[in-house]
């Protein structure tokens, strides 16, 4: 954990710069999903199966929505290793409460909490 003192010389150069790098993603690609939030909103399945048609290359309407457990460890094993990773941790951050603030502030002194903190 990194701790900024106020009183210190130049904190508030140091605190710009830890949340310029704290972005959570481009405004290009919170404008994208949103847009695909609201087609699935207002489209249902119909935009869903659009949608894995031209990200994934799979047509569900085709070739079915169900899989079994050999069908889920082989595409497991397809998968880049890192992408996979990335995968596991975006599940286990699925029901979890999204706090405010990556850092607090109290009598002066300003706490970071470790990023992966946020990641278990």
């Amino acid at each position: 954990m990194e701790k900024i003192l106020t009183s210190a010389t130049g904190w508030q150069t140091r605190l710009q710069s830890l949340l310029d790098r704290m972005q959570a993603c481009a405004p290009e690609i919170e404008t994208a999903v949103a847009e695909i939030i609201e087609e699935v909103r207002l489209h249902g399945d119909r935009a869903l199966f659009d949608y894995t048609r031209r990200f994934d290359g799979y047509d569900p309407e085709k070739a079915g929505l169900v899989f079994d457990a050999d069908d889920m460890h082989a595409a497991c094993e397809r998968l880049d290793k890192d992408l996979l990773e990335a995968l596991t941790v975006a599940a286990g951050r699925i029901g979890r409460p999204v706090t405010d603030s990556f850092f607090d502030i109290q009598n002066g002194l300003i706490e970071f909490l470790p990023f992966h903190v946020f990641l278990t």
